[in-house]
């Protein structure tokens, strides 16, 4: 449902609607609380676009004010509901999880980075004397979400080719990097679903880059303001890995749907 709620949001922000993408993002943070990092990624788009605008500074405050109402009431129902079910606003019910309840263990530490780095960038995927497939748990998170390599290419693709980068574009890929920083101080990384679980969270983000390539031309500036484009060109190695992302998680499905 947190990935349904993003890609709704992306879909609004790309049609510049302010109300509906905040609302979207804002009912993500209730299955994932580091989704808020998307209503802050969205908000500083839209204000660099109506900077660019040459907009007054009262018009840009009343047209990001307004669309925020929402955000405040959805804020308000969750946490109400919150109250009601845990005694505690900021209680999403992550504490009372079995891996938390019963075993014990703090769900967010600095001290969970080094293995968890150690567990997403692990391969992950052996074979047996049968030649079939076991997943580690958890396996390489490029490889699960393969799409963050197309993102990451295109941008140095594009670097090299224009000498710039969108500050568009780089707004959504260190949200893309602030999220995964986030996951990686959380003990579990959201569990294993076919990968760590958590990581999924970053696709939207990744997805919402590669619309932000074009620069413009005049600026001299290295990081340059970036403008939509209507039709992203992946080259050929990006279909593939595109391809393979797609293959490997319908194999993935399969095997969660057996087991």
């Amino acid at each position: 449902m947190n990935t349904m709620f993003l890609m709704l949001g992306v879909n609004a922000l790309l049609d510049n609607k302010k109300g509906l993408t905040y609302s979207f993002f804002a009912l993500a943070v209730g299955c994932r609380p580091f989704s808020a990092i998307y209503l802050i990624v969205a908000f500083l788009y839209f204000i660099l676009k109506e900077k660019k605008q040459n907009l007054e500074v009262k018009k840009m405050i009343k047209g990001n004010l307004l669309p925020i109402i929402p955000v405040i009431i959805i804020a308000t129902i969750y946490m109400v509901y919150n109250y009601v079910r845990f005694r505690n606003p900021f209680e999403f019910g992550h504490n009372y999880l079995p891996e938390f309840s019963t075993e014990g263990g703090i769900q967010f530490s600095f001290s969970h980075f080094p293995e968890n780095i150690k567990s997403i960038l692990n391969l992950g995927i052996r074979f047996d004397d049968k030649l079939h497939i076991n997943f580690n748990q958890p396996f390489n998170f490029l490889i699960a979400n393969p799409i963050i390599i197309v993102a990451i290419y295109h941008a140095i693709k594009n670097i090299a080719k224009t000498h710039k980068i969108s500050l568009t574009r780089l707004i959504f890929l260190s949200g893309g990097v602030a999220i995964i920083l986030l996951t990686l101080l959380h003990r579990t990384l959201g569990g294993w679903q076919f990968g760590a679980r958590y990581t999924c969270d970053i696709i939207p983000m990744m997805f919402l880059s590669l619309f932000f390539t074009r620069t413009n031309e005049n600026d001299k500036a290295i990081i340059s303001d970036g403008e939509k484009i209507e039709c992203i060109s992946l080259d050929r190695f990006e279909i593939a890995v595109i391809t393979f992302g797609i293959i490997l998680n319908v194999f993935g499905a399969v095997i969660m749907w057996q087991h």
